[in-house]
C-alpha cells in the first residue's frame, strides 16, 4: 500500500471512532442510562433504545418525504397556508378554565357556559386530530397522540 492510502484509511478510522465515541457519550450518558443517584435503569432511556430500530428503519422514508416536499414546494407555500390556519384557529380559554392533564404533554378544560372543550399541548407534542360523522350526524372530533418531546435531548 502506498503512503498516500494509508493515511487516508487512517484518517477515516479516526473520523469514524470519533463519531462512534460522540454516539456513544450521547445516548450512555450519565443522566440517561440511570435515574440520577439511583442504580434504577431509566424507562425513558430503554423506550429509546427500543425505539431505535424503527426510527432507524423509517429515516429513509421521512427523508424521501421531505425531499419530494421540497421539490414540490420549494417555498413552504403550503406549510405557510397551514401555519395561518392553525393562527386562525387558536383559542383564549376563559380564566376560569381549570385544565386537567389528559396525557403526557396534553390537558384538556370545558367551559360549562358554552361546552367548547379547549386543548392545551405542550411545545413539541405533535398530534393528529380526526373528524368523524356519526350515524346521527354528529361530528365528533378525536385527537390522536403521536409523539411527545423527549425529557432528555
Amino acid at each position: 500500500m502506498s503512503p498516500q492510502k494509508l493515511l487516508k484509511i487512517d484518517n477515516l478510522k479516526i473520523i469514524l471512532s470519533l463519531i462512534l465515541a460522540f454516539v456513544l457519550v450521547k445516548t450512555m450518558g450519565y443522566f440517561s442510562v440511570f435515574l440520577p443517584n439511583t442504580p434504577t435503569i431509566n424507562p425513558v432511556f430503554v423506550a429509546q433504545l427500543s425505539r431505535l430500530p424503527q426510527e432507524t428503519a423509517s429515516f429513509p422514508h421521512y427523508f424521501i418525504a421531505f425531499v419530494s416536499d421540497k421539490i414540490t414546494d420549494p417555498w413552504g407555500t403550503e406549510q405557510s397556508k397551514l401555519d395561518q390556519t392553525l393562527k386562525n384557529s387558536i383559542a383564549v380559554p376563559p380564566a376560569s378554565a381549570v385544565f386537567k392533564p389528559l396525557a403526557s404533554g396534553v390537558m384538556a378544560a370545558e367551559d360549562k357556559k358554552t361546552g367548547i372543550t379547549y386543548v392545551q399541548l405542550k411545545k413539541g407534542t405533535r398530534v393528529q386530530i380526526t373528524t368523524t360523522v356519526g350515524k346521527d350526524g354528529k361530528e365528533v372530533k378525536t385527537l390522536k397522540i403521536l409523539s411527545v418531546p423527549h425529557l432528555f435531548p
